[in-house]
């Protein structure tokens, strides 16, 4: 056997540097033995050390100088509307261990966030302009931010993100639901 080959599979090949994925590899901890409770929830969106991650129409927030990066807020520079439970999604813990959420934002609080720096950019735009596992945050928030949009009436349960727990919770009581409409 030949040196980087096991059997007929070369395994040179897989350790050499490629392009990489800009989707994956979050920064983020995801905090899963966490993130279902409300209270340490609660907790995390008040901590003056929490960051937002605004999105307005789906796009995200960045900044440009003097590279592009993500366009990070804290709860104060918010409106409580916008960081209560009802509106942000709990993303993880930065390396830090501070919170880090993601909240839509409307066209009055993106004009107070504009002057400041933050452009909104699409999340592909974003993902090749991001490295080190920056775009995996974004398709993360942005994915979470366009499901609780499209499913408003399961939002209280994915607010902290879906969880397989809080899937099965929703498709049971939608089951029962239709069930009981058919012996009526």
């Amino acid at each position: 056997m030949r040196s980087g080959e096991r059997g007929d599979f070369p395994i040179s090949a897989l350790d050499r540097e490629g392009p990489s994925v800009p989707y994956t590899g979050s920064l983020l901890h995801r905090a899963d033995r966490n993130r279902e409770n409300s209270d340490w929830l609660e907790s995390c969106r008040r901590h003056p050390a929490t960051r937002y991650l605004p999105f307005w129409d789906l796009k995200v927030a960045m900044c440009r100088e003097p590279l592009p990066d993500l366009y990070w807020v804290a709860a104060d520079q918010l409106p409580d509307h916008v960081t209560a439970e009802s509106s942000s999604i709990f993303l993880g813990l930065d390396q830090d261990d501070n919170a880090c959420f993601t909240a839509s934002i409307g066209k009055e609080i993106r004009g107070l966030l504009e002057p400041g720096g933050a452009g909104f950019v699409d999340a592909r735009s974003a993902a090749a302009q991001l490295d080190d596992g920056r775009a995996a945050i974004v398709a993360q928030a942005r994915s979470l931010l366009n499901w609780n949009a499209q499913n408003p009436s399961t939002v209280l349960h994915s607010m902290h993100g879906p969880s397989f727990s809080s899937a099965r919770r929703a498709i049971r009581r939608l089951s029962k639901k239709r069930h009981r409409k058919r012996r009526v």
